[in-house]
């Protein structure tokens, strides 16, 4: 019995320094979690103000945007992180079983330990370099890798930033329009349209995918290509004269956008008339 007591005793005490260890390092990991959040911009970190873009009130995110205007590149650094950062595996492992907790853990929990987030404050980093701009160039490799990631609810926010940056994301929108997911093609073909004609390196890529088998990619190459504008209609022209199929009535379509010389297009669609493909005659019809 003693013996039983014993060691009762010890596993008990054992359990006791557990908990007390475990305590300590979950309140060291908080406090280092804590410090990586940056230096402090009227009151916020960046982190703050870029949360800030998904409240609920126009002013409270209006007030956000202004900051990230007056800020300008010298927020890309710490948003280029915000973009790739991830939730502490800790926080993920203590959250997922959080309902089971007692009941007098939980508001410590809730006070020192926030939420996973990861998903949110992605976009809200997305967000706060779209309204950066050109500046924001130095995130473009931070954009790319988590277009590539394949985060749906994200993706579109990324290509939207990256879009927003210019012509120094062509080389990584371009990439994208090749990459294996169908949603992330379509969602670099929407960052190049953002470019419009800045983005007329891109068009051969773009034409290819009128060819897709997603119909939301070829929808999203149609948009781009007609926002290219006149630098587009060359590449078109020879579409329509060479190619086949989906391919020669996307580009005919794409050449239905304002802007562009009926005299250039004109020969080339009355001879798609001509086409055994009654979908490619309807379509050089609805473009004439």
């Amino acid at each position: 019995m003693a013996w039983a007591r014993r060691t009762a005793d010890l596993r008990r005490r054992f359990f006791i320094w557990a908990a007390v260890v475990g305590v300590c390092l979950l309140a060291a990991t908080v406090a280092i979690d804590r410090s990586k959040e940056g230096p402090l911009y009227q009151g916020k970190t960046i982190n703050g103000w870029a949360a800030q873009l998904l409240a609920p009130g126009p002013e409270v995110r209006e007030q956000a945007a202004v900051v990230f205007k007056g800020l300008g590149s010298n927020a890309v650094p710490a948003l280029a992180r915000l973009v790739e950062s991830r939730d502490p595996f800790w926080r993920k492992q203590i959250w997922s079983p959080a309902i089971r907790l007692p009941p007098r853990v939980r508001p410590w929990l809730v006070r020192h330990s926030r939420v996973p987030q990861e998903q949110a404050v992605h976009q809200a980093a997305a967000m706060a370099l779209t309204i950066i701009g050109p500046g924001a160039k130095a995130a473009v490799p931070a954009l790319g890798r988590a277009l590539a990631g394949k985060e749906p609810a994200n993706i579109w926010y990324y290509a939207d930033a990256l879009g927003a940056i210019g012509k120094d994301s062509l080389p990584v929108l371009t990439s994208s329009l090749g990459n294996s997911d169908p949603a992330v093609r379509a969602a670099a073909a929407f960052g190049l349209g953002r470019l419009g004609p800045a983005a007329e390196p891109a068009v051969a890529p773009l034409l290819q995918r009128l060819e897709d088998e997603s119909a939301d990619v070829r929808q999203r190459a149609l948009q781009s290509l007609a926002a290219i504008g006149p630098g587009a209609v060359p590449a078109l022209v020879y579409a329509v004269e060479h190619e086949k199929g989906l391919a020669r009535q996307g580009a005919a379509e794409a050449l239905m956008s304002p802007g562009v010389s009926w005299r250039l297009v004109e020969p080339a669609l009355i001879r798609m008339l001509q086409d055994n493909d009654p979908a490619s005659r309807r379509q050089a019809i609805a473009t004439l």
